[in-house]
């Protein structure tokens, strides 16, 4: 584990930015601090704390400090730069999202940019397989991916969470439940260092990026070399108190009422749930505690500016809201069932499930923060970025 043993790559991506990438070997106990760092600033880590043959591997992947992040609402996507390395690459984005056919309102700032991505034309008719191909939000994340890979690097990339409500981009769904409008659909970080180990191969290796942007007719070359990482700490949270908890049997009754409308027919699929509350004094110590208490095939903790979240037993997750990180007020996780593909359907007496794990999410039924946990989420998600 020597600092010496530091290789350096460069490469350049479709539009043009020199991306020189070093990997330094690093004790694993940086990610330990690491963790520490997240609960304070914007940041993530991933892990995996199962292991099994051809399809699990042990692993764990952090950052802090992103110098970009990129957010929706609704259609608008708005791309932010969080420090004077994120301002050298804002403008890369920019013109990424100036591709998206038929984007409007576009608005740029020194330190973000934004557009909004059109309604589809509701005539137009797209098979199964082409409706991650509808204009959404992920045509502009398809645009800013585009302009920043390459082949030769698998761990720079676009990190966070996604919600639920980003299905109703995908299929014309009457909304029965009013959001508010600050709600971030989606949440995601570009990170300049990356640090991650493979337990498989007992390495731990810190991979940092400094990024150099072409000069165009409109702007002079820029470089990130020797401009600081740090970002400003995340806001704290206004304490709220922690809101009563389910009513005995109301689960229960949620699930008889919807056994009734399978009967008639009104219902193909469900997913009941409710929410519980607990005070929680530090989220990266919560977090922790659950990889340690139930390990996973995914697990997550990610600090997205407005509040935590978390996830360690497979296809569940937690998110915090409404607290600040202090022993005094604490953070309040929300934690609800939550069914996904994969997950087994029971057949049973509707009863309240006291032996369920904690998990929670984000649905027509119940809005919450943006949490990122169903199988067919991920997979759908992963398959309209990329596409």
């Amino acid at each position: 584990m020597n600092p010496s043993d530091a290789q350096t790559t460069t490469y350049r991506t479709p539009s043009g930015v020199t991306v020189h990438r070093t990997a330094t070997p690093c004790d694993p106990e940086i990610l330990t601090e690491l963790v520490a760092s997240v609960e304070h600033r914007r940041g993530g880590v991933l892990s995996s704390g199962m292991e099994y043959p051809g399809r699990y591997d042990r692993w764990h992947l952090g950052y802090v400090d992103p110098c970009l992040e990129i957010s929706t609402r609704g259609r608008r996507v708005t791309a932010t730069a969080l420090n004077d390395r994120g301002r050298v690459l804002l403008p890369v984005l920019a013109d990424a999202l100036d591709t998206v056919p038929g984007a409007a309102d576009r608005a740029q700032g020194p330190d973000h940019v934004a557009v909004t991505v059109p309604e589809p034309d509701p005539d137009a008719f797209f098979t199964e397989e082409e409706r991650s191909r509808r204009p959404s939000v992920f045509t502009a994340l398809r645009a800013v991916v585009a302009a920043l890979r390459s082949p030769e690097d698998s761990n720079l990339g676009l990190y966070g969470a996604f919600g639920y409500d980003l299905a109703f981009q995908f299929e014309p769904v009457q909304r029965h439940i009013d959001r508010d409008p600050t709600d971030r659909d989606l949440v995601l970080h570009l990170p300049d260092a990356i640090v991650v180990r493979d337990r498989k191969r007992e390495t731990c290796v810190r991979h940092t990026y400094e990024f150099t942007v072409p000069a165009t007719e409109a702007r002079p070359q820029a470089t990130t070399q020797g401009l600081p990482r740090e970002t400003a700490p995340t806001p704290p949270v206004v304490a709220a108190e922690v809101p009563p908890g389910p009513r005995p049997g109301s689960y229960a009754e949620v699930v008889a009422e919807a056994k009734k409308r399978f009967r008639r027919g009104d219902l193909f699929e469900v997913v009941p749930g409710h929410r519980t509350y607990a005070r929680c004094t530090s989220p990266a110590r919560f977090y922790e505690l659950l990889r340690e208490r139930n390990p996973a095939p995914y697990e997550f903790f990610f600090n997205l500016g407005e509040g935590s979240t978390w996830s360690a037993p497979p296809r569940r997750c937690s998110c915090g809201s409404a607290g600040s990180p202090g022993p005094a007020s604490g953070w309040r996780p929300a934690r609800s069932p939550a069914r996904s593909a994969g997950a087994r359907t029971r057949w049973a007496t509707p009863r309240t499930s006291r032996s369920c794990s904690p998990r929670s999410r984000r649905s027509p039924s119940s809005p919450c923060a943006p949490t990122w946990t169903a199988t067919t989420s991920r997979a759908c998600a992963s398959r309209a970025a990329s596409r």
